[in-house]
């Protein structure tokens, strides 16, 4: 039998880092919770809730654990700094279209104390840029006015008190729920926040994909300062880098250079390459006419964006001294050749509000120094899908360039969530036509690659009539729930994952002109389509094309020269060699 005595009183215990400071549990909890329910990010509010219960809890028995008054005084300096974080947080949200991030933490450090005080001026010149602010200061207010009444504050004690049982009940429900719904999350916060760990590390070491990741702004603060502080080195290396980036001489040898970076692009649903379904009719057309050469054997080193660009723009390889933020980027040396750049994405763009991008790519292409060294031309918006980045080159009008003209598409491509990778009037496929484990999201896919053959089509279009080579590599793959392992990222090495993720789609397409003028650089490309490329390949191919002299290029890593070493091992993932890993294995 239950003794009701003892089970009250585990109540009264439970209700202690609630009722021993009322005002201030409930007032933090709100506050957080309104950032929370004003501004989803990274997760879902509901469980948001729930996961900032079990947090706020936390803190507050810790609280109760200290002496009295350094209790006070460390409660007095938490709700400070969390008013003050959060009131910063939502005006950043909703002034520039984002909260506190690494990208924007970085322009605030660098920033001079003119330019700070202009921002600050045009940023707040906007009374309603204030009015999610209002939310905290009204909370602020309130909690500090109230919690210095004597008279309401004994009061609310004493209520606290006689309903300590009642507390304690529903925070022990509360808990009892929110433990199990969020332990992997806070399991993905410790290692993040605590152990300082990317977000690769983190999956490596837990297997955790968390619901919710940097939920408030405290989290979001804290992962900015260590992501900023974690990248520092770095950010001076790739400066360094800029100053390094020697061009000997550049004969311009092709005119027009064209990169198209795909995004999320699983060789094995490219009709391209076998599959089935008209996924790529463009594609298909194009290559029985003779103009697109296809690689067949291109293999990603990462499955992550920010781990890909890295190698693609870096002129390290795999298997190089030093590290790879010690070489130049092939479109600093191109920059430097001579070279028109143009860089038009619709993932990191120079409106920090609009980019899709975590800490690492961002260093690459929209540090102030790094874009400027980089890029002649680029894009500041986002589009809802890739056919915005077709009206963004047109509008540039650009003019004929005597020298050279390197232009970079990077495309949204087919990254998760599928379905919002293409106009609903683009689709093609439907789920009844799959037997798979997940049908929808394989036919969400399709359509999304369907759609991207359309976009590379049109690219296509635009250098139709220049002597122009136009290059496509994809910066990774993607699950794509065809069987029981699911849909999306994974850092598995299981050999269905390792064929999803790391065999990419890659061909070269030449104008008619292009064929005319380059005759013998188009026969390199035909011999070299069946040899084994991986991507940090491409930036030395790039080099060749362009004509661009510099030490930094190595022909033993360009698959068009006669030089190319065809044996380097591909490793994947940092580890993993993928030829060994499928070699006793069938597609």
């Amino acid at each position: 039998m239950i003794h009701k005595p003892t089970v009250e009183r585990l109540l009264k215990i439970a209700a202690v880092p609630i009722s021993s400071n009322p005002f201030w549990f409930v007032s933090i909890y709100l506050l957080l919770l309104f950032c929370n329910f004003l501004f989803a990010w990274n997760g879902s509010r509901m469980i948001g809730a729930l996961q900032l219960f079990l947090d706020v809890y936390m803190v507050a028995l810790l609280l109760v654990l200290l002496p009295g008054n350094a209790s006070r005084l460390l409660r007095a300096l938490l709700a400070v700094v969390l008013y003050a974080v959060c009131a910063v947080d939502l005006f950043c949200y909703s002034r520039l279209g984002c909260p506190i991030t690494p990208s924007l933490l970085s322009v605030a450090l660098q920033s001079n104390n003119a330019e700070a005080y202009e921002a600050v001026a045009t940023y707040t010149a906007d009374f309603k840029q204030w009015i999610p602010v209002s939310g905290v200061l009204a909370i602020a207010v309130i909690h500090f006015l109230l919690s210095m009444i004597k008279r309401v504050n004994v009061a609310v004690v004493s209520v606290a008190e006689r309903l300590k049982t009642k507390i304690g009940a529903s925070a022990l429900v509360l808990l009892i729920i929110s433990l199990p719904v969020c332990c992997k999350n806070e399991i993905y916060l410790f290692h993040r926040l605590v152990l300082c760990h990317d977000e690769k590390q983190t999956y490596i070491d837990t297997g955790i994909s968390p619901s919710v990741r940097f939920y408030t702004p405290v989290h979001r603060l804290a992962n900015a300062v260590i992501e900023y502080y974690r990248q520092k080195g770095v950010i001076t290396h790739l400066h360094n880098s800029i100053e390094m980036a020697v061009v000997d001489s550049c004969s311009y040898t092709s005119p027009n250079i064209v990169l198209i970076i795909g995004e999320s692009y699983c060789k094995h649903h490219s009709q391209l390459y076998g599959y089935g379904l008209e996924t790529t009719p463009h594609q298909k057309r194009r290559a029985k006419d003779g103009n697109l050469i296809v690689f067949d054997d291109a293999v990603a080193q990462w499955n992550l964006t920010s781990e890909s660009f890295r190698t693609l723009l870096s002129t390290h390889c795999d298997g190089d001294s030093a590290y790879w933020y010690s070489y130049p980027l092939f479109t600093t040396l191109f920059k430097k050749a001579g070279y028109e750049t143009v860089f038009l994405s619709n993932q990191f763009v120079t409106k920090a509000s609009e980019t899709y991008s975590d800490f690492d790519e961002n260093i690459l292409l929209n540090d102030p120094r790094m874009s400027s060294a980089q890029f002649t031309y680029r894009n500041s918006n986002r589009h809802q899908y890739d056919e915005g980045l077709l009206n963004d080159y047109e509008a540039l009008a650009l003019p004929d360039n005597p020298k050279g003209r390197l232009v970079i598409f990077h495309l949204m491509g087919q990254h998760v969530d599928f379905e919002q990778r293409y106009p609903q009037s683009c689709a093609h496929f439907d789920a009844s036509m799959y037997n798979v484990a997940f049908p929808d999201v394989t036919a969400q896919y399709d359509n999304a690659t369907r759609y991207n053959d359309f976009i590379l089509n049109s690219i296509i279009e635009l250098f139709e009539d220049k002597d122009a080579v136009i290059i496509h590599i994809a910066d990774h793959g993607e699950r794509t729930g065809v069987n029981e392992s699911g849909y999306g990222r994974s850092f598995s090495f299981a050999d269905e994952d390792i064929r999803q993720q790391y065999e990419i789609p890659f061909w070269i397409y030449t104008t008619r002109l292009y064929k005319e003028n380059h005759k013998a650089v188009v026969q390199q490309m035909e011999r070299a389509k069946e040899f084994p490329v991986v991507t940090d390949n491409i930036a030395h191919m790039l080099l060749y094309l362009g004509g661009v002299h510099t030490r930094y290029y190595q022909k033993s890593n360009n698959p068009l020269d006669d030089a190319f070493n065809a044996g380097r091992a591909r490793i994947i993932g940092g580890t993993v060699d993928y030829d060994k890993a499928v070699s006793d294995t069938e597609p």
